[in-house]
Parts: structure tokens; C-alpha cells; sequence
């Protein structure tokens, strides 16, 4: 808290903040992908994939990745606990991947953008 505060607010300053507060919306996709779409990069593997129209500042993006393993979508292995997902300036999605090579699996991602 600010020094002298007093623990109380104005009208004017209420408003002020209810007017500033943005909801957070999502939008979610799954991919499934093999080892050859990934493209390797300096230390980790990337696969880039059309979402939004375009970039949305100060959105949030979750991840949670799977790797094929015997047949099975397994999230337990090293792979999928390393795989992340950020959000390009064009609005892509970018799944990264540290190493060198990349894994066949798939993604469920979420991009909570403030409306």
C-alpha cells in the first residue's frame, strides 16, 4: 500500500477501476503432430501453427503436451514436460521443444486473451 493511505476509496476512483478491468477469454485447439514437423533451431525444435487473426497483446498461453509413445499419448515423458507454447506477434502458436530433435505427439493449448 501507498504511504498515507487510509484505507478508503473515492467514487471517482472506484469507477476508474472497474472501468479499467478486462476480462480474460480463451480460445483452445489440439494438434497432433509427428517427429518431422518439428524444425530444429539453436537448442530446442519449434512447430508454428495459425490461431488467432492476429496477435493479442498480453495474452496468456497454456500448454500441455503428449508424446507417442507405444501407440499411447503419454504426458509423463521427458518430451511432453519440456514442450511449451508461446504466442507469435503474427498470432501463431509456437510449441517449443528443448534438444535437437523433435517427437511425434500432440498439444491441447489455451490462449487467454484480455477482451
Amino acid at each position: 500500500m501507498s504511504e498515507g493511505y487510509n484505507g478508503a476509496y473515492t467514487g471517482q476512483q472506484i469507477d476508474a477501476a472497474v472501468g479499467a478491468v478486462r476480462e480474460l477469454t480463451g480460445r483452445t485447439t489440439a494438434k497432433l503432430f509427428s517427429a518431422e514437423n518439428w524444425v530444429a533451431g539453436t537448442g530446442e525444435c519449434t512447430i508454428t501453427f495459425p490461431f488467432l487473426e492476429e496477435a493479442q497483446a498480453g495474452a496468456v498461453v497454456t500448454c500441455q503436451a503428449f508424446a507417442l509413445v507405444d501407440g499411447a499419448y503419454r504426458q509423463d515423458v521427458w518430451a511432453a514436460r519440456e514442450t511449451y507454447a508461446t504466442l507469435s506477434s503474427q498470432g501463431e502458436v509456437v510449441l517449443h521443444c528443448v534438444g535437437g530433435s523433435g517427437y511425434s505427439g500432440g498439444a491441447v493449448v489455451v490462449v487467454r486473451e484480455l477482451s
